[in-house]
């Protein structure tokens, strides 16, 4: 099975980032070190909402993924995102056919950054 290897995957864990907006406000890591732990583990890291913000802004901004449950998608997302359910067991390895589809969704700039963001934990 053929890796995605142009993942720089970014997790934005923006719900939980949203309010604290302060200077002294913690990073993504310092809030959730076990996440943060796990990323450096798989190769990807956490951002919170002013990276984001600035990663929006570039031109062409990041490929968005909301990696939440479609009807969670259909009651609000950022603008622009593209919805791709992913389930805790396809942490490692996708299907066949749903990795075809983040193929697609992704498109053929390697060098382009994505951004999977989900509910974060509360």
């Amino acid at each position: 099975m053929r890796r995605i290897t142009r993942l720089v995957v970014l997790f934005c864990l923006l719900w939980a980032a949203a309010p604290a907006a302060a200077a002294d406000a913690p990073t993504p890591e310092e809030r959730f070190p076990r996440s943060a732990q796990q990323a450096a583990l798989d190769g990807y890291r956490l951002i919170g909402l002013a990276e984001l913000k600035a990663l929006l802004a570039k031109d062409p901004p990041p490929v968005l993924i909301d990696a939440r449950p479609d009807y969670e998608y259909r009651q609000g997302r950022i603008p622009g995102s593209l919805n791709m359910p992913f389930e805790p067991g396809e942490a490692h390895s996708l299907a066949p056919a749903k990795r075809a589809a983040l193929e697609h969704m992704l498109g053929p700039d390697r060098e382009r950054p994505v951004v999977i963001y989900c509910r974060a934990p509360q």
